[in-house]
Protein backbone atom coordinates (compact mmCIF):
# COMPACT_ATOMS: atom_id res chain seq x y z
CA UNK A 1 0.00 0.00 0.00
CA UNK A 2 1.01 3.51 -0.62
CA UNK A 3 1.85 5.61 2.26
CA UNK A 4 0.94 9.52 1.36
CA UNK A 5 3.10 10.89 3.81
CA UNK A 6 1.78 14.95 5.24
CA UNK A 7 5.08 16.12 5.09
CA UNK A 8 5.55 16.05 1.00
CA UNK A 9 2.45 18.47 1.32
CA UNK A 10 3.11 21.81 -0.29
CA UNK A 11 5.48 24.23 1.28
CA UNK A 12 3.65 27.33 2.14
CA UNK A 13 1.41 25.29 4.33
CA UNK A 14 4.01 23.86 6.21
CA UNK A 15 5.21 26.86 6.76
CA UNK A 16 1.91 28.21 7.76
CA UNK A 17 1.72 25.12 10.20
CA UNK A 18 5.00 26.04 11.59
CA UNK A 19 4.36 29.41 12.52
CA UNK A 20 0.79 28.77 13.92
CA UNK A 21 2.34 25.89 16.09
CA UNK A 22 5.36 28.72 17.07
CA UNK A 23 2.22 30.76 18.01
CA UNK A 24 0.76 28.21 19.88
CA UNK A 25 3.92 27.20 22.22
CA UNK A 26 4.50 30.65 23.50
CA UNK A 27 0.98 31.25 24.46
CA UNK A 28 1.13 32.01 27.95
CA UNK A 29 -1.12 31.55 31.12
CA UNK A 30 -3.63 28.97 31.59
CA UNK A 31 -5.42 29.54 28.36
CA UNK A 32 -2.68 27.84 26.99
CA UNK A 33 -3.33 24.46 29.25
CA UNK A 34 -6.56 23.49 27.40
CA UNK A 35 -5.10 24.47 23.48
CA UNK A 36 -5.20 20.96 21.95
CA UNK A 37 -2.36 22.35 19.62
CA UNK A 38 0.24 23.09 22.27
CA UNK A 39 -0.34 19.70 23.55
CA UNK A 40 0.35 18.50 20.38
CA UNK A 41 3.50 20.31 19.95
CA UNK A 42 4.61 19.41 23.64
CA UNK A 43 4.46 15.91 22.17
CA UNK A 44 6.25 17.11 19.21
CA UNK A 45 9.10 18.25 20.79
CA UNK A 46 9.53 15.11 22.63
CA UNK A 47 9.39 12.58 19.45
CA UNK A 48 11.87 15.14 18.19
CA UNK A 49 14.18 15.14 21.06
CA UNK A 50 13.95 11.02 21.29
CA UNK A 51 14.57 11.47 17.63
CA UNK A 52 11.90 9.17 16.93
CA UNK A 53 9.58 8.56 13.70
CA UNK A 54 7.79 6.13 12.57
CA UNK A 55 3.92 5.73 12.74
CA UNK A 56 3.64 7.48 15.96
CA UNK A 57 5.26 10.77 14.27
CA UNK A 58 3.48 10.20 11.15
CA UNK A 59 0.40 10.56 13.45
CA UNK A 60 1.40 13.52 15.60
CA UNK A 61 2.84 15.64 11.94
CA UNK A 62 -0.75 15.12 10.66
CA UNK A 63 -2.42 16.49 13.67
CA UNK A 64 -0.31 19.20 14.05
CA UNK A 65 -0.56 20.42 10.56
CA UNK A 66 -4.45 19.57 10.29
CA UNK A 67 -5.47 21.83 13.48
CA UNK A 68 -3.31 24.74 12.18
CA UNK A 69 -4.13 25.00 8.82
CA UNK A 70 -7.82 24.45 9.82
CA UNK A 71 -7.81 26.50 12.66
CA UNK A 72 -8.07 26.24 16.16
CA UNK A 73 -10.04 23.18 17.47
CA UNK A 74 -10.87 23.02 20.99
CA UNK A 75 -11.79 19.56 22.94
CA UNK A 76 -14.29 19.14 25.45
CA UNK A 77 -12.47 19.29 29.40
CA UNK A 78 -13.37 15.89 29.63
CA UNK A 79 -11.62 14.56 26.62
CA UNK A 80 -8.57 17.04 26.87
CA UNK A 81 -7.70 15.55 30.54
CA UNK A 82 -7.71 11.82 29.02
CA UNK A 83 -5.90 13.17 25.80
CA UNK A 84 -3.06 15.79 26.90
CA UNK A 85 -3.05 15.35 31.02
CA UNK A 86 -3.35 11.47 31.56
CA UNK A 87 -2.31 10.45 28.41
CA UNK A 88 -3.12 6.16 28.58
CA UNK A 89 -1.99 7.17 25.32
CA UNK A 90 0.60 9.55 23.63
CA UNK A 91 -1.85 12.26 22.67
CA UNK A 92 -1.28 12.07 19.28
CA UNK A 93 -2.65 8.58 19.59
CA UNK A 94 -5.05 9.33 22.04
CA UNK A 95 -7.10 11.73 19.63
CA UNK A 96 -7.17 9.48 16.97
CA UNK A 97 -8.88 6.82 19.14
CA UNK A 98 -11.03 9.11 20.78
CA UNK A 99 -12.32 10.72 17.06
CA UNK A 100 -12.86 7.05 15.62
CA UNK A 101 -14.95 6.19 19.21
CA UNK A 102 -16.25 9.47 19.57
CA UNK A 103 -16.58 11.50 16.81
CA UNK A 104 -18.11 15.05 16.78
CA UNK A 105 -18.89 14.72 20.44
CA UNK A 106 -15.15 14.92 21.80
CA UNK A 107 -14.72 18.59 20.32
CA UNK A 108 -16.98 21.79 22.12
CA UNK A 109 -19.37 23.20 20.47
CA UNK A 110 -18.29 27.35 20.11
CA UNK A 111 -20.80 29.82 19.83
CA UNK A 112 -19.97 33.24 18.32
CA UNK A 113 -22.28 36.27 16.85
CA UNK A 114 -20.98 35.49 13.45
CA UNK A 115 -22.72 32.49 12.58
CA UNK A 116 -20.44 32.21 9.31
CA UNK A 117 -17.46 31.60 11.59
CA UNK A 118 -19.36 29.61 14.26
CA UNK A 119 -20.27 27.24 11.15
CA UNK A 120 -16.55 27.54 9.87
CA UNK A 121 -15.28 26.51 13.01
CA UNK A 122 -17.65 23.01 12.84
CA UNK A 123 -16.70 22.55 9.42
CA UNK A 124 -13.04 22.65 10.13
CA UNK A 125 -13.40 19.80 13.03
CA UNK A 126 -15.89 18.01 10.53
CA UNK A 127 -13.35 17.78 7.96
CA UNK A 128 -10.90 16.23 10.85
CA UNK A 129 -13.16 13.50 11.39
CA UNK A 130 -13.92 12.75 7.93
CA UNK A 131 -10.31 12.63 6.84
CA UNK A 132 -9.58 10.14 10.47
CA UNK A 133 -10.43 6.89 9.10
CA UNK A 134 -7.88 7.20 6.02
CA UNK A 135 -5.36 8.18 8.69
CA UNK A 136 -5.92 5.40 11.00
CA UNK A 137 -5.28 2.85 8.09
CA UNK A 138 -2.52 4.58 7.04
CA UNK A 139 -1.31 4.26 10.63
CA UNK A 140 -1.67 0.77 10.77
CA UNK A 141 0.02 -0.32 7.50
CA UNK A 142 3.01 1.65 9.05
CA UNK A 143 2.93 -0.40 12.36
CA UNK A 144 3.79 -3.39 10.15
CA UNK A 145 6.41 -1.70 8.94
CA UNK A 146 8.25 -1.19 11.62
CA UNK A 147 8.97 -5.19 12.23
CA UNK A 148 10.43 -7.56 9.43
CA UNK A 149 8.56 -10.33 11.05
CA UNK A 150 5.21 -10.18 7.98
CA UNK A 151 2.85 -12.58 10.71
CA UNK A 152 3.52 -9.82 13.58
CA UNK A 153 0.39 -8.13 13.07
CA UNK A 154 -1.73 -11.42 12.42
CA UNK A 155 -0.36 -13.24 15.42
CA UNK A 156 -0.24 -10.48 18.39
CA UNK A 157 -3.54 -8.12 17.03
CA UNK A 158 -5.98 -10.33 14.74
CA UNK A 159 -8.47 -7.77 14.30
CA UNK A 160 -5.23 -4.64 12.92
CA UNK A 161 -4.47 -7.13 10.57
CA UNK A 162 -7.57 -7.95 9.96
CA UNK A 163 -8.98 -3.89 9.13
CA UNK A 164 -5.78 -3.58 7.25
CA UNK A 165 -6.57 -6.36 4.79
CA UNK A 166 -9.60 -5.28 3.94
CA UNK A 167 -8.86 -1.61 3.64
CA UNK A 168 -5.81 -2.80 1.24
CA UNK A 169 -8.19 -5.01 -0.73
CA UNK A 170 -11.56 -3.53 -0.53
CA UNK A 171 -11.45 -0.32 -0.28
CA UNK A 172 -12.32 0.74 -3.90
CA UNK A 173 -15.31 -0.68 -2.88
CA UNK A 174 -15.90 -0.30 0.40
CA UNK A 175 -17.11 3.13 2.73
CA UNK A 176 -14.40 3.25 5.43
CA UNK A 177 -17.01 4.45 7.63
CA UNK A 178 -18.57 1.31 7.48
CA UNK A 179 -15.30 -0.11 8.43
CA UNK A 180 -15.08 2.10 11.86
CA UNK A 181 -18.25 1.56 13.08
CA UNK A 182 -17.48 -1.67 14.75
CA UNK A 183 -16.68 0.58 18.04
CA UNK A 184 -15.89 -2.75 20.57
CA UNK A 185 -12.79 -3.35 17.89
CA UNK A 186 -11.55 -0.25 17.40
CA UNK A 187 -11.10 0.14 21.33
CA UNK A 188 -9.66 -4.26 20.70
CA UNK A 189 -7.20 -2.18 18.81
CA UNK A 190 -5.89 0.46 20.80
CA UNK A 191 -6.06 -1.65 23.95
CA UNK A 192 -3.48 -3.74 22.07
CA UNK A 193 -1.30 -1.09 20.65
CA UNK A 194 -0.41 -0.57 24.35
CA UNK A 195 1.53 -3.09 24.34
CA UNK A 196 2.78 -2.61 20.79
CA UNK A 197 6.59 -2.43 22.12
CA UNK A 198 6.71 -5.37 23.48
CA UNK A 199 4.75 -6.93 20.45
CA UNK A 200 7.60 -5.47 18.41
CA UNK A 201 10.33 -7.46 20.50
CA UNK A 202 8.30 -10.75 20.80
CA UNK A 203 8.35 -10.47 16.38
CA UNK A 204 12.03 -8.98 16.76
CA UNK A 205 12.95 -12.60 18.72
CA UNK A 206 11.03 -14.67 16.23
CA UNK A 207 12.15 -13.17 13.13
CA UNK A 208 15.92 -13.68 14.84
CA UNK A 209 14.84 -17.47 15.01
CA UNK A 210 13.84 -17.70 11.34
CA UNK A 211 17.18 -16.25 10.11
CA UNK A 212 19.00 -18.42 12.36
CA UNK A 213 17.34 -21.20 11.04
CA UNK A 214 18.56 -20.12 7.34
CA UNK A 215 21.56 -20.03 8.24
CA UNK A 216 21.70 -23.18 9.43
CA UNK A 217 20.21 -24.71 6.51
CA UNK A 218 23.16 -23.33 3.95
Amino acid sequence: MRIMFLAKRESLKYLLSLFILVLSLGVQGKERNKDLLYCLGQEELSLHSTKRTGPHYFLNQHFINEAASAGEFRLKDKFYREICEIREFPPSIGLLRGILLYEEDIFKQVSHEDQNIAALYKSGYQAFITETPQIFFQFLALIQTQTKYPHCLRENIPKLYEFTRKFQYLREDLDLKELIKDKKSIEGIFTKLKYLNAIYDECDKKQKKLDSKVKTKR
